[in-house]
C-alpha cells in the first residue's frame, strides 16, 4: 500500500498499484486527487509539447535527454516538462498532482524514460497511467540495463526505442520530427555532441570486470553502391513514408567506398577495445548526415593523434540507413595522402548547383543526377581547360568560390534546369547570362 504525500491534497490516498495494469490508476489514482487550483499559476501549461517521464534517480539521463532535445528542435526550454531538470520544474504553487496529470495527457508527445527506477516510481507509473487511459501515444525509450522482456504490461505491448543505441536514438528523433509536424530538426552537425552524451547516460552501468562485446551482425553482402551517404539520406527524405523503412533496408549490405572527415571519437560503452566514429561527408557546409562506425583501437593507433576534420577513406557495408545517419560495418579506414587529397571533388559543387536552380528543381534532382551533369559540362570544355581523373576528382584544382568553380556550377545548373524544367525559360536566360559575365570578366 502507498501513501500520496499530502501536497495538494486535502486527504492521503490509499492506493494498491498493480504493476501489470495501468486501467485502475487512469480512473482513480491521479483523477481522485481534488485539489484547488492556485488562481495565480495555471496548473496546466498549455504549451507544453514534450514531456518527460522518469525517476529522480536518473536525473542526469533526463537532463541530457533534455540537452539533445533542445538541440535537435526549435523549442523553446518551456515548452518540455522535465521535473527534475533545471529550466523544465513545475511552476511555483501549483498542484504537483494535478498539473502532473493534466500536462501528461494534454502534451504533444509523452517520453518515458525506462530504467530499473522508473518502473518503481509512484509518478511515473501515475503519469504512463493518465496517458494511457486517455488513449494517447507513449515513447517508451530503454535506458541503462532495463529489457524490453521486462517491461509490464501494456507497457511492454508498445514498441520501445533502445537509447543504448545511436540508431535507435536517431530513429526516435525521426519519429519526433513526425509527431511535431510543424517544426523540422536542426542540421545533424549541430546537436551530434549532445546525441553521444545521451548515449553514455543511458549505457549500463558499469559492472567490475565485465566488458560485453559488440554483437557480430550477419548482414550479407548485396553489392557495390556508388551513391553518396547524402544521396542515400535524401532518397530516404523523399520517399513516401510508408516506404521509408523498405527503401532503407534496400541499401543494407551494399558496400561503400566513401571519403570522409574525422569528427568525433568515444570508447565504446559495451567494449572498451572499440572506438566508436562519427564521419562526416567531405563536403562543404551544410551536410546533415553523419556515417557511424566502430573500429578496433589497436587497429588503428593514429587515431589516437589524428586531428579532427582530417581526410579519411572508409570502406565497408551497411548496416543501417535512416533519413540523417549511415551506420557501417566490417570497416576499414585509410588516411588520405596529401597527392590524395589535391583535386577538386565533385560533390563540393552541389550545395551551389541546387542554390542556383532553386528549392523545386533541386529537390527532383539526386546527387546522382546533378553529378552527370557535372560530367557532361566537363566533357563539354565548359568552362576550358578541367577534366576528370580516373578516381572522378576535377583537375586542377579549383578554388571554391573562385571564377572558374562558380562558372562550372552556373554551366551545370543551366543544363540541370533544361533537361527537368523546360518550361523555365527565363531563369534559363538569367543563367545565360551570369554564364556571359563570367567568362567576360575572367577569360
Amino acid at each position: 500500500m502507498v501513501s500520496l504525500p499530502r501536497t495538494g491534497c486535502p486527504a492521503p490516498i490509499k492506493l494498491s498499484i498493480v504493476h501489470s495494469t495501468f486501467g485502475n490508476l487512469a480512473r482513480t489514482a491521479i483523477p481522485s486527487c481534488k485539489a484547488p487550483r492556485n488562481r495565480n499559476h495555471s496548473p496546466v501549461n498549455s504549451r507544453t509539447r514534450l514531456f518527460v517521464s522518469h525517476s529522480s534517480h536518473d536525473r542526469a539521463l533526463a537532463e541530457s535527454l533534455v540537452t539533445l532535445l533542445l538541440a535537435a528542435f526549435p523549442i523553446r526550454p518551456h515548452e518540455i516538462r522535465c521535473t527534475s531538470v533545471e529550466g523544465h520544474r513545475l511552476p511555483t504553487g501549483v498542484s504537483t498532482a494535478e498539473t502532473l496529470r493534466e500536462e501528461a495527457i494534454g502534451c504533444d508527445v509523452l517520453i518515458a524514460l525506462l530504467t530499473e527506477h522508473s518502473l518503481k516510481s509512484v509518478y511515473v507509473i501515475f503519469e504512463l497511467g493518465a496517458r494511457w487511459g486517455a488513449q494517447k501515444p507513449i515513447f517508451p525509450l530503454l535506458a541503462k540495463s532495463l529489457q524490453g522482456s521486462n517491461l509490464p504490461q501494456p507497457l511492454g505491448a508498445l514498441n520501445a526505442r533502445d537509447c543504448r543505441s545511436r540508431s535507435e536514438v536517431l530513429r526516435l528523433l525521426e519519429d519526433l520530427t513526425e509527431a511535431l509536424s510543424d517544426i523540422r530538426s536542426h542540421p545533424a552537425s549541430t546537436w551530434e555532441h549532445a546525441l553521444s552524451e545521451f548515449l553514455a547516460q543511458a549505457a549500463p552501468d558499469p559492472v567490475d570486470g565485465v566488458a560485453p562485446t559488440p554483437p557480430c551482425s550477419q548482414i550479407p553482402v548485396k553489392g557495390h553502391t556508388s551513391l553518396s551517404a547524402r544521396d542515400i539520406s535524401e532518397r530516404l527524405r523523399a520517399a513516401p513514408p510508408l516506404r521509408v523503412n523498405e527503401i532503407a533496408a534496400s541499401f543494407v549490405g551494399m558496400t561503400v567506398e566513401w571519403e570522409v572527415l574525422y569528427s568525433l571519437a568515444s570508447a565504446s560503452e559495451r567494449d572498451p577495445r572499440y572506438v566508436c566514429l562519427v564521419l562526416n561527408p567531405w563536403v562543404p557546409e551544410g551536410f546533415d548526415t553523419s556515417i557511424s562506425c566502430q573500429v578496433l583501437l589497436k587497429d588503428y593507433p593514429f587515431l589516437t593523434d589524428l586531428d579532427k576534420d582530417k581526410p579519411l577513406r572508409i570502406t565497408g557495408r551497411i548496416s543501417k540507413a535512416s533519413l540523417f545517419s549511415i551506420d557501417v560495418e566490417g570497416v576499414r579506414l585509410a588516411v588520405l595522402s596529401e597527392e590524395e587529397t589535391y583535386g577538386t571533388r565533385i560533390q563540393w559543387l552541389l550545395p551551389d548547383i541546387r542554390f542556383k536552380v532553386g528549392p523545386e528543381i533541386a529537390a527532383r534532382a539526386t546527387d546522382v543526377v546533378i553529378l552527370e551533369a557535372v560530367k557532361m559540362q566537363l566533357a563539354a570544355g565548359r568552362p576550358p581547360g578541367l577534366r576528370l581523373d580516373y578516381r572522378g576528382i576535377i583537375i586542377p584544382e579549383i578554388a571554391r568560390y573562385s571564377a572558374r568553380f562558380r562558372l562550372l556550377a552556373t554551366h551545370c545548373a543551366k543544363r540541370l534546369l533544361d533537361d527537368l524544367e523546360p518550361n523555365a525559360r527565363e531563369k534559363s536566360r538569367s543563367l545565360g547570362y551570369e554564364i556571359e559575365t563570367l567568362e567576360k570578366s575572367h577569360p
